[in-house]
């Protein structure tokens, strides 16, 4: 009997990559809480 190998995703094709590919967004304002802290 053979060992079970792991494949590796084949990144060249553009739905695999796309299957892999995670998008992360981040947003900030300068003043963000500037008005809790300054108006007590």
């Amino acid at each position: 009997m053979s060992a079970a190998t792991a494949t590796q995703p084949n990144l060249k094709d553009p739905l695999v990559a796309l299957r892999y590919t995670r998008n992360i967004g981040i947003i900030a304002h300068i003043d963000a809480g500037k008005t809790t802290t300054t108006e007590r």
